[in-house]
């Protein structure tokens, strides 16, 4: 009789590879790869794909938002991953997005690492950082409170 801990239920994991790829599809994603002891699996995006919006129940076509008001004229960006929070890249020296920086809708603010993969924290609207919530490094989970923006308080936009 098979070790019941090293049989593989096929149907499952087509499932779970099928899910994994669904939500690269809502994605800029063009390559994914996991691996482990004696297997990789790479999900590679045809040169050229679009993807179609698809109305699936229980499912929205974009990525979930990433802000929520904060306290009245503030925005506040919550993670859309859990991963641990990076305020600039790690072959970087300066922050993305310090305090009093002015950026605008789509503006990097901060990286949440999850193993090698480096996704943005974008800015979801214009205005000014009013601070990072969480500790460069830090650990955080999905939802987690990370940057706090002043929307429309950027001098820029009037010129």
């Amino acid at each position: 009789m098979p070790d019941p801990k090293t049989v593989v239920n096929k149907d499952m994991l087509e499932a779970n590879w099928r899910q994994i790829a669904d939500w690269l599809v809502d994605t800029d994603i063009e390559l994914a790869e996991l691996s482990g002891p004696g297997w990789q699996v790479r999900l590679l995006r045809e040169a050229g794909y679009e993807p179609q919006s698809r109305n699936v129940p229980g499912r929205n076509a974009t990525w979930p938002d990433q802000s929520t008001s904060g306290s009245p004229g503030h925005v506040i960006v919550k993670g859309t991953v859990a991963g641990v929070f990076l305020d600039r890249h790690p072959l970087r020296t300066s922050q993305l997005a310090p305090a009093g920086a002015q950026v605008r809708q789509g503006d990097i603010l901060g990286l949440l690492q999850i193993g090698t993969v480096l996704a943005p924290v974008m800015a979801p609207v214009d205005g000014v950082v009013a601070g990072t919530l969480v500790s460069s490094g830090a650990m955080v989970g999905f939802g987690a409170d990370l940057v706090q923006i002043n929307p429309g308080e950027a001098s820029w936009k009037s010129t």
